[in-house]
């Protein structure tokens, strides 16, 4: 029999959840044994802290070190504010019974964060009521990490407020070796976030001077590094015209990534008109869902491929209603 049932597990649910929701969510089943599941530890202290990782929502955001134990390490200074999750990883295993609970649904036992967990967060006005980090452990290493070390890792699913100073408060007392003795590291991480940015995305394998030539039924991604605050708040930064008249347009959100907003037609089954010509501008200030206003606003144009019959008109999206 394992000596701890916390084996590899999957990664975390859709970012739409909320905190609540995903504290609710199994985060692992009854897993085989590995290796790493028999790590004891060594030496007379309790768990080693030796790195935290920002791993970020998208690829080109990387796998930062934001603290390590080895003084020498190249650390990231700035960091993109919507990580898909932070990992703190130690060189042995941790009593994991302290960071999740166990209970048993039709005689399976699952593992679920506990609902005051052993890391959480703070910075200066940070709103009252966002609720606890969601947070748990993994008694296997990470890929990029030493064979023996384990895990913690977490998030928050707004992410947190752009160029903003956060500290990470760690719980020694929660944060313990099977035998019970504390971490060793710090009980305190401080990172700061990036400015609030954005690009609008053209389609794949665009040439760098051209103008994009996209479908009829293109939504264009304006891409974040936070997430953006609601439609309503949102809608007064962009524009959109169509041959040069301004016109209507959607705000569409995905269920995968709250990062990233599409404009799209204004209303569901309309395309753009082929052959015209669309230009698309975000002004600076539209505000991340923590009220941080965007440095610098952004302006695209780009092609709807076809070619209209009519000589200029078209039954797809057109003028504000």
């Amino acid at each position: 029999m394992c000596a701890n049932r916390r084996g590899g597990r999957a990664r975390w649910p859709p970012w739409s959840l909320t905190i609540a929701g995903v504290a609710g969510l199994w985060l692992g089943g009854a897993a085989g044994c590995s290796r790493n599941d028999q790590v004891t530890g060594g030496g007379g202290g309790g768990p080693v802290l030796l790195t935290m990782f920002w791993a970020g929502r998208h690829q080109s955001d990387g796998h930062a070190v934001v603290w390590s134990a080895d003084t020498a390490a190249d650390l990231a200074r700035v960091v993109t504010p919507s990580p898909f999750e932070f990992e703190l990883v130690f060189d042995r295993r941790l009593d994991g019974d302290k960071i999740e609970d166990t209970v048993v649904q039709g005689g399976v036992a699952y593992t679920v964060p506990k609902a005051m967990p052993p890391v959480t967060v703070t910075w200066d006005g940070m709103p009252a009521g966002l609720g606890p980090l969601t947070v748990a452990y993994n008694s296997l290493a990470l890929p990029d990490a030493p064979s023996e070390s384990t895990y913690v890792f977490g998030r928050a699913d707004t992410g947190y407020p752009s160029a903003t100073a956060l500290t990470f408060h760690l719980d020694a007392a929660m944060l313990t070796g099977t035998d019970n003795r504390p971490m060793l590291g710090p009980d305190a991480i401080a990172v700061t976030t990036a400015p609030f940015s954005m690009q609008i995305l053209g389609p794949a394998g665009t040439d760098g001077g051209a103008t994009p030539a996209v479908p009829a039924d293109f939504r264009f991604p304006l891409a974040f590094n936070s997430q953006p605050a609601k439609s309503d708040a949102v809608t007064p930064y962009i524009s959109l015209s169509i041959d040069g008249a301004p016109a209507a347009f959607g705000l569409v959100t995905a269920d995968q990534d709250a990062t990233t907003l599409y404009v799209s037609p204004p209303r569901l089954g309309q395309t753009w008109p082929a052959g015209a010509q669309i230009a698309l501008s975000v002004k600076a200030g539209l505000p991340d869902v923590f009220g941080v206003p965007l440095g610098a606003g952004a302006d695209a144009t780009f092609v709807i491929a076809g070619t209209r019959a009519d000589g200029g008109t078209d039954a797809g999206a057109g003028a504000p209603d």
